[in-house]
Parts: structure tokens; sequence; C-alpha cells
């Protein structure tokens, strides 16, 4: 009699699961748009996403000032001096201003702050403005030096700048 032997049959399934695609990391950075918000980048292709689109109508505000100019009476100043800050604006029309003078720096502070609101009337208009120096000596004063100081026209949503430097001794 023949044996016969029967050898087990295994299947083997081999299975090629598809996983979903990786998302792609792009890199972290930003691109600043002419509006002033950033956008990021996007997959597939990292490329930035786009700005939002800027409005191209302007409307046109009258010139409301001319010239603005600023000086002190002279360029060297003592410890604890009246310093008078002149300005000359030329305004095309009349209306309310701030004016906005400071400077002195010392030690990360503004030690000159004047901030005032004035009446302009068409044509040059003289402003004087007040200013005791500070003390020039000791650890709590400043040093003796030249000093920046910034006077500012703020009307009609415009800002109008003029800077200066005075020298302030012992």
């Amino acid at each position: 009699m023949t044996a016969r032997f029967s050898l087990p049959i295994a299947v083997l399934l081999v299975c090629g699961c598809v996983s979903a695609p990786q998302e792609l990391a792009c890199p972290q950075d930003a691109m600043l748009c002419p509006d002033g918000s950033a956008v990021v980048r996007t997959p597939p292709d990292c490329a930035f996403q786009p700005c939002p689109a800027v409005s191209t109508t302007t409307t046109q505000q009258p010139q409301t000032l001319k010239a603005l100019s600023a000086a002190t009476e002279r360029p060297l100043y003592h410890s604890m001096e009246t310093m008078w800050i002149n300005l000359t604006v030329d305004s095309a029309a009349s209306g309310v201003a701030e004016f906005y003078v400071h400077g002195i720096s010392s030690r990360g502070r503004e030690l000159l702050i004047i901030r005032e609101n004035r009446t302009l009337e068409p044509g040059v208009n003289q402003i004087a403005l007040k200013y005791q120096t500070p003390s020039c000596t000791g650890c709590a004063g400043i040093r003796p030096g030249a000093y920046a100081i910034t006077a500012e026209v703020n009307v009609a949503g415009g800002r109008y700048a003029e800077n200066m430097t005075v020298e302030i001794q012992q």
C-alpha cells in the first residue's frame, strides 16, 4: 500500500497596505505683505499664500502745513537753565494742531517731554515752549554733552517733524 502524505498548503498573502500620504512639512517662516499682514507657506509646494488685495484708491487730503522749523535761542545751555524752544509753523489753513517736543535722553528715558494743543491760523505761526534743562552734576543728573530734540506737529492726519541738537554743560 502506498502512503500518501499531503503537505499543508500555505498561502502567503502579501498585504500591500496603502497609507494616506504624509503631510509635507513646510518651513515655518512668513512673508510680510504690503498691507502689513503676514502670510505663511502651504503644502504641497510650500509656496507662500497670496497677500490680501490692497486697495489702490487714495484720497488726497489738503496740505495743512507748508513748513515747520524748530530752534532754540542758543546752542549751549548749562545745568538748570531755562531753554526756549521756538517753533515756526507756516499753515495753509486754520485748525488745532498737537505739538510734541521730546528728547534729551539719558539712561533710557526722555527728560524733555512737552505736549500741547494749539490753534493755528493761516500763515506763519510762532510757538514758544519753555523748558528747564536738567541738572548736569552728580549721580542724579545727566552727563555733559550733545542731546537730540525732536519737534513734531500732528495736524489733519499728517505728522511733521524737525530735529535739532543742543549742548548741555555744567
